[in-house]
């Protein structure tokens, strides 16, 4: 014997339906969608930090290590972070 079964479903206004989700980046300090994808550049904190503790010829390689990795700038409030690229 087959029992048929009726589920009705409710929508309780969730957020993560699929059709309110959008895979754009945010930023997590203003909420803001307004994001650029750039690369990061010398880092000159890196830099200065290892050349004081190992030399100049150390701190301008430790500057460039992170040089070609992309990150994520917010247009709104010019802060830089790094999201899932």
């Amino acid at each position: 014997m087959i029992k048929i079964v009726s589920i009705e479903i409710q929508d309780d206004g969730d957020d993560n339906s699929p059709e309110d989700r959008s895979d754009k980046p945010v930023c997590p300090f203003c909420r803001s969608e307004r994001v650029t994808v750039k690369r990061r550049g010398f880092d000159w904190g890196c830099a200065a930090f290892t050349s004081a503790m190992f030399g100049p010829q150390r701190g301008g390689s430790a500057g460039i290590l992170d040089e070609d990795r992309l990150c994520l700038y917010c247009d709104y409030c010019n802060r830089a972070f790094d999201d899932v690229l």
